[in-house]
């Protein structure tokens, strides 16, 4: 399984260092190149309209429906709407959706939990606060046909105020453990 995160400009540039990764029942080996299936994975809590938004992003990403990926929506003991919402969406969308209800507290838990039943070769999170560009997942698609790395993540983008923040620096180039694709 592989780990990529979203180049977006509306994520905490603190939650672009969290990376999962699921080492029980695989080989990893350098040599495997394809990867064939995606697990796009997005834990959430209490987030109905932002997750309307992403997964309406996800709806219209180019190569959808070709490359299938399973949607698992992990939600974290929502208040609100979410669940109901996600139960409705679910319901008419163009790929497999599973919304999940996590069991255990915490973002870590609900993580874990749509891991366990991850069916791809490639599981790529998402936070549920970001809305992907269209050509997202066939770039992830493009990638992983042409390399062996067993992880990735997406650029880094600091919002200008912040660019020049040494601290932010540092943290960037100390977490930078994978290559990054644009």
């Amino acid at each position: 399984p592989v780990v990529s995160v979203l180049k977006t400009d509306r994520v905490s540039w603190f939650d672009r260092f969290a990376f999962i990764f699921r080492y029980e029942h695989i080989n990893l080996q350098a040599e495997t190149k394809v990867a064939t299936t995606f697990s796009i994975i997005i834990p959430t809590r209490d987030r109905h309209q932002e997750m309307i938004s992403l997964l309406e992003s996800i709806r219209h990403l180019d190569g959808l429906v070709r490359i299938k990926p399973e949607i698992i929506v992990s939600d974290n003991c929502s208040k609100d709407q979410t669940w109901l919402g996600l139960q409705r969406i679910a319901a008419d969308y163009p790929v497999p959706m599973s919304p999940l209800q996590a069991t255990c507290p915490g973002k870590s838990s609900a993580l874990n939990e749509a891991i366990a039943v991850a069916k791809g070769d490639v599981f790529a999170f998402l936070d549920d606060d970001v809305v992907v560009e269209p050509n997202w997942l066939a770039a992830l698609e493009s990638y992983f046909s042409q390399f062996s790395h067993l992880a990735v993540q997406g650029a880094i983008l600091i919002p200008p105020r912040d660019s020049a923040d040494p601290e932010i620096l540092r943290l960037m180039e100390r977490y930078r453990t994978v290559p990054h694709i644009d």
